[in-house]
């Protein structure tokens, strides 16, 4: 579910890194008192140059994303984001009881992720009692992607020393 605080970090997130031309387009978006709904749709229909500056710290790994995406046929429809967006926006509902799961969690995020936020997947890792957090320090959105190597290393690490003892 996303909540309307994160609806306005995407916004922010994608004026902080479009090119002049969008970004004006974007801020004449954001100066109307809409719904942040209405806002977000309309600024991802401007923003197809500018997602991958949204989504990677690294051009190349957007690059590389881009052409993993044209040899598999996978195009983003924005069905997810209307789905979760159609979802009761109660950020509050969502944390509720978090602090009574006790098996492992691992949270990832990138530094320079505009889509989540570093600050909100940090305030989910206080809130959750038995939390890894890593913080990739050379991404955005897709760590997986931007730091293949460390990213894997990270994830076995955590199930090697999650898993059944």
């Amino acid at each position: 579910m996303y909540s309307e605080h994160q609806s306005w970090v995407q916004l922010y997130g994608f004026w902080s890194v479009a090119q002049e031309k969008i970004r004006e387009q974007i801020g004449g978006i954001l100066g109307f008192p809409l719904p942040v709904k209405e806002p977000l749709e309309r600024v991802w229909e401007l923003v197809d140059p500018t997602v991958d500056c949204f989504l990677f710290h690294n051009s190349g790994a957007a690059r590389h994303n881009r052409d993993l995406w044209k040899s598999s046929g996978l195009t983003n429809s924005g069905d997810m984001h209307r789905a979760l967006s159609a979802q009761p926006r109660e950020p509050l509902l969502l944390r509720a009881g978090l602090e009574e799961l006790t098996i492992p969690t691992l949270l990832l995020v990138g530094l320079y992720d505009r889509n989540v936020g570093v600050d909100h997947v940090r305030d989910l890792a206080q809130t959750l009692p038995n939390t890894r957090l890593e913080v990739f320090n050379q991404s955005a959105h897709f760590p997986d992607i931007e730091e293949t190597e460390k990213y894997a290393e990270v994830v076995q690490q955590f199930i090697a020393e999650s898993g059944p003892q």
